[in-house]
């Protein structure tokens, strides 16, 4: 079930945002956000996955990279459209949940091989 646990994670941190703020847009930014990083990954992790490559420090410090730049590029274009800071907020702590449970899946890949 690998590649799973990460959409599932943003998919119900916006079910939630979206209970508790229905009519607020902050599960909507925090759903699309959260789920291009985790497709991101999902794109660039599968392959070596797939071959189960035991080498892929360098692809998982490119693709944390990636990431984290992607986010802050996104994070700024929120900030620039006047999005408030708490939606921010949210949005960074779905993605550090998002990161932390990518993380664990390539420890668990690792010790898998």
């Amino acid at each position: 079930m690998p590649f799973v646990l990460g959409h599932l994670w943003v998919f119900l941190v916006s079910l939630c945002l979206y209970a508790a703020e229905s009519n607020s847009t902050i599960w909507c930014y925090s759903f699309l956000v959260n789920m291009g990083l985790n497709t991101m990954y999902l794109a660039l992790f599968f392959m070596p996955y797939r071959k189960k490559q035991k080498d892929i420090l360098k692809e998982i410090l490119l693709l944390i990279t990636l990431q984290m730049l992607s986010f802050l590029f996104l994070v700024v274009i929120l900030w620039y459209l006047h999005v408030p800071l708490i939606f921010l907020l949210w949005i960074f702590a779905t993605f550090l949940g998002v990161l932390a449970l990518q993380v664990r899946e390539q420890i668990l890949f690792l010790k898998s091989i």
